[in-house]
């Protein structure tokens, strides 16, 4: 009886590969057609395999392994120009790094160098920042004084558009 349960365990590991025969698949069909004599160990086992030989046979069209073919092209295809993408990227976040290295080390190694045009010495420096405020100052005063007149004249305006209006009103009337 070992025996018999140790074959039909084998029978059942090239079934559940995909390995079997169909006399493999026959001699399973035969053990486990009489549901009393099945040992305890392979009750699962011989639910498994009859629950799996009800299932109905599934038809393969012919024209299936074209048409896997061309999705598997399309598919690689897709993959090929997604990776050609990621290249890109990829070259382009590297150039980045290298520009952003160079620009450092142009700024470490050559703008060490003084500025001619900075003012080092601080009663220049100060000198020339007042200098630079007074001119500020009067060009917003110019300003102001040229707003004042703008209000000036917008205020004339308005009132010779109301005398406007106060006349035409009159005639209507």
């Amino acid at each position: 009886m070992n025996e018999e349960i140790y074959q039909i365990k084998q029978l059942l590991n090239l079934y559940y590969s995909g390995l079997s025969s169909q006399i493999d698949e026959k001699c399973l069909d035969r053990y486990f057609a009489d549901m009393k004599s099945v040992p305890e160990e392979l009750i699962v086992d011989r639910d498994l395999y009859i629950a799996s030989r009800k299932r109905p046979h599934i038809e393969v069209p012919e024209d299936l392994g074209p048409q896997l073919g061309l999705l598997i092209d399309h598919l690689e295809r897709q993959e090929h120009t997604h990776n050609r993408g990621r290249r890109w990227i990829t070259t382009g976040s590297v150039a980045a790094g290298v520009a952003i290295v160079i620009s450092l080390a142009t700024f470490f190694f050559f703008g060490s160098e003084s500025n001619p045009y900075e003012i080092t010495d601080p009663q220049i420096a100060s000198f020339e920042t007042e200098k630079a405020l007074l001119e500020v100052s009067a060009s917003l005063k110019r300003a102001d004084k040229q707003m004042a007149l703008v209000n000036d004249e917008i205020t004339k305006i308005g009132i010779l558009y109301n005398d406007f209006l106060n006349a035409n009103n009159d005639e209507v009337k």
